[in-house]
Protein backbone atom coordinates (compact mmCIF):
# COMPACT_ATOMS: atom_id res chain seq x y z
CA UNK A 1 0.00 0.00 0.00
CA UNK A 2 1.12 3.44 -0.80
CA UNK A 3 0.04 6.40 1.01
CA UNK A 4 0.06 9.98 -0.60
CA UNK A 5 1.01 12.66 2.09
CA UNK A 6 -0.79 16.25 0.86
CA UNK A 7 0.45 18.92 3.16
CA UNK A 8 -2.75 21.05 3.65
CA UNK A 9 -2.25 24.88 5.08
CA UNK A 10 -5.52 25.71 6.21
CA UNK A 11 -8.53 24.06 7.57
CA UNK A 12 -10.23 24.61 3.78
CA UNK A 13 -7.90 22.66 2.16
CA UNK A 14 -8.57 19.82 4.25
CA UNK A 15 -11.77 19.74 4.38
CA UNK A 16 -13.31 18.04 1.44
CA UNK A 17 -10.94 15.41 1.54
CA UNK A 18 -12.73 11.73 2.56
CA UNK A 19 -11.57 8.34 3.27
CA UNK A 20 -8.09 9.40 4.55
CA UNK A 21 -5.65 9.14 6.97
CA UNK A 22 -4.34 12.27 8.57
CA UNK A 23 -1.43 13.62 10.79
CA UNK A 24 -1.12 16.67 13.14
CA UNK A 25 2.29 17.37 13.20
CA UNK A 26 4.35 19.66 15.91
CA UNK A 27 7.98 20.44 15.81
CA UNK A 28 8.45 17.61 12.90
CA UNK A 29 7.31 15.40 14.81
CA UNK A 30 4.04 13.05 14.91
CA UNK A 31 1.69 14.75 17.71
CA UNK A 32 -1.72 12.65 16.11
CA UNK A 33 -2.81 10.40 13.55
CA UNK A 34 -6.42 9.49 13.18
CA UNK A 35 -8.54 8.71 10.42
CA UNK A 36 -11.65 10.48 8.39
CA UNK A 37 -12.81 6.42 6.68
CA UNK A 38 -16.71 6.95 5.67
CA UNK A 39 -16.35 10.86 6.46
CA UNK A 40 -14.87 14.35 5.48
CA UNK A 41 -12.15 15.13 7.21
CA UNK A 42 -14.10 18.76 7.88
CA UNK A 43 -17.23 20.47 7.38
CA UNK A 44 -20.78 19.56 8.07
CA UNK A 45 -23.09 16.72 6.93
CA UNK A 46 -23.21 16.76 3.19
CA UNK A 47 -23.37 14.66 -0.16
CA UNK A 48 -20.10 14.93 -2.09
CA UNK A 49 -18.80 12.34 -4.81
CA UNK A 50 -20.85 9.36 -4.31
CA UNK A 51 -20.31 9.46 -0.33
CA UNK A 52 -22.86 11.30 2.42
CA UNK A 53 -21.13 11.96 5.76
CA UNK A 54 -19.86 14.42 8.06
CA UNK A 55 -17.00 15.66 8.53
CA UNK A 56 -14.51 14.26 11.33
CA UNK A 57 -13.62 18.03 12.34
CA UNK A 58 -16.88 20.13 11.87
CA UNK A 59 -16.78 23.71 11.52
CA UNK A 60 -16.56 23.99 15.37
CA UNK A 61 -13.18 22.87 15.35
CA UNK A 62 -11.64 25.46 12.29
CA UNK A 63 -10.62 27.84 15.06
CA UNK A 64 -8.26 24.91 16.88
CA UNK A 65 -7.10 23.53 13.37
CA UNK A 66 -6.32 27.26 12.09
CA UNK A 67 -4.30 28.37 15.29
CA UNK A 68 -2.59 25.16 15.57
CA UNK A 69 -1.58 25.80 11.88
CA UNK A 70 -0.63 29.90 12.43
CA UNK A 71 1.80 28.71 15.59
CA UNK A 72 4.03 26.05 14.23
CA UNK A 73 1.64 22.84 13.58
CA UNK A 74 1.31 20.94 10.02
CA UNK A 75 -1.59 19.15 8.99
CA UNK A 76 -1.07 16.36 6.21
CA UNK A 77 -4.20 13.95 4.45
CA UNK A 78 -3.12 10.75 3.07
CA UNK A 79 -4.52 9.03 0.03
CA UNK A 80 -4.25 5.06 0.24
CA UNK A 81 -3.90 3.82 -3.32
CA UNK A 82 -5.99 0.79 -3.50
CA UNK A 83 -2.86 -1.98 -4.24
CA UNK A 84 -2.07 -4.13 -1.35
Amino acid sequence: MKINWIRCRSYDEARDYSRVIYLHEWDGKPFYWGKAHNSFFGGHKRKQDGLEASGRYNAGYRHWIEGCLRHGGSLYIGELDEKP
